[in-house]
């Protein structure tokens, strides 16, 4: 088991990849992001920083955590600063690189800099992770988190688990509404650019009713693999991932239309085959700029990923999202995919044996299978590595 110090809670990991695709490239929007991120990782502070080499006015700074009062003072005195060892180490890697500050330099030799006086001994900073989420061709998108002195530092399974979870979600974002807004300022046809993208892309009006399906979407909609298009609606083979994805996209249409309702969590769509689940992420297109390319009653965007999640750590957000299981049901299951017995399991879990069955029972129902071997080899088949089909 890799050691990590970040523990991200499923319906928390859920709101922030929705936060990420609806973020764009609003500082306000990338505000909320920093702020949900910094409370979901255990950190004081969560900063983003984008970059345009040609367009210096669309740069910006947004953090979450410690507030406004950081910002202003980190972007008075050490925005892109040549002095800060960890700006110049890592503007240098390539996207999806995630580095520990302890890495760049020890921390005795940290304290010793003037970006430290300036901005990190004021605050007690101390642990920092830094990632490059975006770079190249003349745009840049740097996330890093921080923590005081008096917190755990971060380690090395906080590379993996980050890149994994968080960042190849902001990547993908990026893209997307950097290819949105290179056809809002070309005038080029909507259809060559949501083509280009590799994930699938469906466009709803105000109605739920789709009105752009990408050539990706509709090559996922073909394969009857769980994940279809049927009368107009999305349609999930499994039942409880077609409630969600109902209720997601109606939820994301009337946030569109003004009404103060959260972010629709992503939804955990099972595949056929055991591979790996699909995701689907709604983003509001609003009234505005953002919608204006596309046809008229826009109102939504899902973006359906193929290869988003994998792995046991995303066991509980998978359990949760697609069977609907409560906490307690979700840690029973874990129990046995550890290869407990349902009485180890109890133990474990510090409640009785009946109380455990009682979980175990439940689970069963929503799962639709019938033994303990039955559940396992389903649990099983949303998390192992997805393998290649060979033809006879």
């Amino acid at each position: 088991m890799i050691q990590t110090s970040i523990n991200f809670e499923p319906g928390k990991l859920s709101r922030l990849i929705g936060l990420g695709y609806e973020a764009g490239l609003t500082r306000s929007a990338w505000r909320v992001f920093a702020d949900d991120l910094a409370a979901a990782s255990g950190s004081q502070l969560a900063m983003i920083q984008y970059i345009e080499d040609d367009r210096p006015e669309r740069s910006f700074l947004a953090c979450g955590g410690l507030g406004q009062e950081f910002a202003e003072a980190f972007a008075e005195t050490s925005w892109l600063s040549e002095d800060d060892r960890f700006w110049a180490d890592i503007r240098k890697r390539p996207s999806g690189t995630v580095r520990l500050s302890q890495e760049i330099m020890t921390t005795a030799a940290m304290r010793k800099t003037p970006a430290y006086a300036r901005v990190a001994m004021p605050w007690k900073l101390e642990h920092f992770l830094i990632s490059a989420v975006h770079t190249g061709n003349g745009v840049s998108a740097f996330l890093s988190l921080g923590r005081s002195a008096r917190e755990s530092p971060f380690v090395e399974g906080d590379k993996t688990l980050f890149r994994k979870m968080v960042l190849s979600h902001l990547q993908r974002s990026i893209n997307l509404h950097r290819a949105l807004g290179a056809t809002r300022r070309t005038n080029a046809a909507l259809s060559a650019v949501v083509d280009m993208t590799p994930y699938g892309l469906v466009v709803f009006d105000t109605r739920g009713q789709p009105v752009v399906v990408n050539r990706q979407a509709s090559q996922i909609f073909g394969a009857g693999e769980g994940l279809a298009l049927v009368n107009g609606r999305l349609h999930a083979t499994v039942p409880a991932a077609h409630a969600r994805l109902e209720n997601a996209l109606s939820m994301a249409v009337h946030g569109a239309l003004g009404a103060m309702i959260p972010t629709p969590e992503a939804v955990i769509v099972p595949r056929k085959y055991g591979a790996h689940p699909y995701e689907v992420a709604f983003s509001r297109l609003g009234s505005g700029a953002d919608g204006q390319d596309f046809p008229g009653g826009s109102a939504v965007v899902a973006v359906i990923h193929e290869d988003g999640l994998s792995g046991p750590q995303y066991v509980p957000m998978m359990l949760r999202s697609t069977y609907g299981l409560t906490g307690a049901e979700i840690r029973v299951c874990l129990a046995l995919l550890e290869g407990n017995s349902l009485l180890e399991a109890a133990r474990t879990l510090n409640v009785s044996r009946n109380t455990a069955k009682t979980h175990l029972n439940r689970v069963f129902n929503k799962t639709g299978v019938r033994s303990q071997a039955a559940l396992l080899r389903r649990l099983l088949s949303g998390i192992r590595p997805k393998l290649p089909i060979l033809n006879d």
